[in-house]
């Protein structure tokens, strides 16, 4: 700066003069400093009361209790002079508290619905037990009254199924239509009706009920011949049916007019979904992880006519009945993939494969298209009863899982029989004054917990009968 004012013309002599002037000044002020007692000091700020919003009170003493008071007031003015000049503050703090106070309210709306969910399931299970226990120990078991007769407008059902608590029934049809019925003394006729998107030339061919105690009336799998699995939600309203999802269960089936197509069965203890048909290989789909967890080799000469499962409550055999008339039985614990348990009596088209609850975990029934029905011992390999229950084709079969009741269905006949082998109740006509024939018997249903049946023919007419 000298060099500037001077035009250039800048000595050392000048450069001394001013460097002793700055030390000089310097001295000077630190002496002014020194001589300055430390009790006018702290009287000269203000100290801090503790709440910046109220007024300031002096602070009085001296030494280093003074000099506190001195530091104190400093940082209580620089706080005043930031929230003057418009200081931002921070939300975040209070961000991280509505944050975690909505998470814990969640929380607790997420036990709580799981709480009513465990509480429908826990009067399901003790209203089942209970219907159980009434059904095993009746001694009039029979179905006998027509209770409404349902009009499928041309469309022939391929599968039935029953809502265990609502007098509700499923249908799927060949037109891959999948519809809801009701059959109440007040109100008879079709609740709802969806069109399954699967592709033109194929059928549907099996369907299942999950999640029964759902207010929306739980979830629909429906399986069509191309070995696509698709699942529906919102039957229970009008309008509100949405397809949530699909996958191919059975990648190497080909659809096909004619044989049983795909076939299901599901695990519920365990979340898996048993399924095949038309193909070499038995897959048993982990629904929670949403993969193919097992892949079984059937070992039989024709496709899979009928899949279910036995045992104890775990259910560790996997039950298969195949066109070429054998029985297998695969455990799902073993290491290798060979049926532990292989039954031939059958030399015809197995129509259905179901465990005999009523008697135990150790004892299947079965069926084939000669109308010939056995009863099997699995400890003895071997059948402990055998019926013929029709003189013509049968083409389908029913079991109840508590009551000791079959239902078999030929061309215009549907045949009841106990277990015992002896006939119940032979259905031939629709009831009325001039009731017509029945149809020739396309899929038959029996109520989980009641004594009710549904039958679907070929002319379209579901029929639903009753005690």
């Amino acid at each position: 700066r000298e060099r500037r004012e001077s035009g250039g013309r800048f000595s050392f002599a000048r450069l001394g003069e001013v460097l002793a002037g700055s030390r000089r000044k310097s001295k000077e002020g630190d002496k002014r400093q020194e001589a300055l007692p430390l009790s006018d000091v702290a009287m000269s700020h203000t100290s801090w009361s503790g709440d910046p919003n109220t007024s300031s009170h002096s602070a009085a003493g001296s030494g280093v209790g003074g000099a506190q008071s001195a530091v104190a007031s400093f940082g209580t003015e620089s706080f005043n002079r930031s929230e003057a000049a418009g200081t931002l503050k921070s939300a975040f703090f209070a961000h991280c508290v509505a944050a975690l106070r909505r998470r814990l309210l969640l929380s607790n709306k997420i036990e709580e619905e799981a709480s009513e969910v465990d509480q429908r399931r826990g009067v399901e299970i003790a209203r089942r037990n209970s219907m159980a226990r009434k059904l095993s120990t009746s001694p009039n078991v029979t179905i006998a009254h027509q209770v409404a007769l349902l009009d499928n407008a041309g469309r022939t059902p391929t599968a039935l199924v029953f809502h265990p608590h609502a007098p509700l029934v499923l249908v799927a049809d060949a037109t891959s239509t999948i519809s809801l019925w009701h059959y109440g003394d007040q109100i008879t006729g079709c609740t709802s009706s969806v069109r399954n998107p699967n592709a033109i030339g194929t059928r549907l061919t099996s369907l299942l009920l999950l999640n029964e105690s759902d207010p929306h009336l739980g979830l629909i799998l429906v399986g069509s011949d191309d070995g696509i699995v698709r699942a529906w939600r919102g039957f229970g309203q009008r309008g509100e049916e949405t397809l949530v999802g699909g996958w191919k269960t059975v990648p190497d089936m080909r659809p096909s007019p004619r044989g049983p197509g795909l076939v299901l069965h599901m695990l519920g203890n365990q979340g898996r979904l048993l399924a095949g048909g038309d193909s070499p290989f038995l897959r048993v789909w982990d629904l929670q992880r949403e993969r193919c967890a097992q892949t079984l080799p059937t070992h039989a000469s024709g496709a899979l006519t009928a899949i279910t499962s036995c045992g104890d409550m775990n259910k560790a055999y996997m039950v298969t009945g195949a066109a070429d008339g054998a029985v297998r039985l695969f455990d799902s614990r073993a290491s290798n993939q060979e049926p532990a348990i292989t039954l031939n009596e059958h030399g015809s088209f197995i129509v259905g494969v179901e465990p005999l609850l009523s008697r135990g975990p150790h004892q299947l029934i079965s069926g084939a298209n000669t109308g010939e029905v056995k009863i099997w011992d699995l400890r003895g390999r071997r059948s402990v009863t055998t019926m013929q229950v029709h003189k013509e084709r049968m083409s389908a079969m029913a079991v109840h899982p508590y009551a000791p009741l079959v239902a078999t269905g030929s061309d215009g006949i549907i045949n009841l029989h106990n277990i015992s082998g002896e006939a119940v109740h032979s259905i031939k006509y629709h009831d009325g004054f001039l009731g017509q024939r029945i149809g020739p018997v396309r899929c038959l249903a029996l109520h989980p917990l009641k004594l009710v049946l549904a039958a679907g023919a070929t002319d379209s007419i579901i029929s639903i009968y009753s005690q």
